[in-house]
């Protein structure tokens, strides 16, 4: 059968349509089922492609580096108000949608260990999660923003993801 074919065990006897729900255990002991139409359009088990898409296989896996301690001044609340008071209470995002009114400070360039203030700006929830992909424009814009707004001045990128400080 097209299950074996995968190492699946197929667990339904009685086959009605393409949308009927068939029972099936995977190739790793997970028990789930799936309609004939899904299978046929590629899909398997969701525990595997769970596993198989976080941590590492995720394509956005940037090697951890969520879990890395932040600087000291990180902790200051007071210290991370002055940067919103700064940007006037702001998304300092020119290109903002303004769904998020939640404020956050983003890391320009990504390194949360550089808490410098020309490293610092605020963003609203929505642009802070859309600054985590394309990290290099991203740094880009947010340091022609902070040059533009602050007078701040940065080394260029030297090469793609290696960010100078």
């Amino acid at each position: 059968s097209e299950f074996k074919k995968y190492n699946y065990i197929l667990l339904t006897n009685e086959y009605k349509n393409n949308r009927q729900k068939l029972k099936y255990v995977c190739p790793n002991g997970h028990m789930h089922s799936i309609s004939w139409l899904k299978w046929q359009y590629g899909r398997r088990c969701p525990v595997c492609a769970n596993i198989n898409n976080s941590g590492p296989g995720h394509p956005n896996w940037k090697g951890g580096i969520s879990c890395e301690p932040y600087c000291d001044a990180w902790a200051d609340k007071e210290y991370k108000e002055d940067i919103k008071v700064r940007d006037n209470y702001e998304c300092q995002n020119s290109n903002c949608n303004g769904i998020s009114e939640k404020l956050m400070i983003h890391h320009v360039n990504y390194d949360k260990k550089n808490c410098q203030l020309s490293n610092l700006i605020t963003l609203c929830n929505s642009c802070n999660s859309r600054a985590n992909f394309n990290r290099e424009y991203h740094t880009k814009f947010y340091r022609k923003i902070l040059t533009k707004k602050q007078g701040y001045k940065y080394e260029r990128i030297i090469k793609r993801n290696v960010l100078s400080t």
